[in-house]
């Protein structure tokens, strides 16, 4: 019986010296023996590609807002163009929609200002007046 425990403590022993020498064969490895292992290289592809595909559907999901936006701002100038120049009156009703979309693609004072359509009193196409609110967010970042 103590032949065997002292068997079994032999061999956790071992079993020890062999973490140990793992251990300090890890700690007396460079920062640039650990850089170039295997492990870390792939991890750093890994990240690598993980973050340029991060960008490329950061790139689209703006590029598909500003087409949103842009697709909304050119319905209102239409109906902005038939006020001023075909002298079409706009009612509130047939603004609201726009005002709503506007709300959630771009923020409240561009939906006042679709709003404000109604009561526009300006001649001819005013674009500096029109384009205003639109400014801020017509750009891909």
């Amino acid at each position: 019986m103590i032949q065997s425990q002292f068997k079994s403590l032999l061999t956790q022993l071992e079993t020890a010296n062999q973490h140990m020498d793992e251990l300090v064969k890890l700690l007396d490895t460079s920062w640039v023996d650990r850089l170039f292992d295997p492990t870390t290289i792939i991890a750093l592809v890994v990240a690598l590609l993980a973050g340029m595909q991060w960008l490329t559907s950061e790139k689209q999901r703006k590029q598909e807002i500003f087409e949103k936006r842009w697709e909304l701002y050119s319905r209102v100038f239409d109906l902005y163009y038939q006020q001023q120049v075909l002298n079409q009156k706009i009612d509130v009703k047939k603004l609201l929609p726009y005002a709503n979309e506007a709300n959630f693609l771009f923020d409240k004072n561009v939906a006042k200002h679709i709003m404000g359509l109604v009561s526009f009193k300006g001649k001819d196409l005013d674009y500096d007046w029109f384009n205003k609110p639109f400014k801020r967010y017509m750009r891909i970042k």
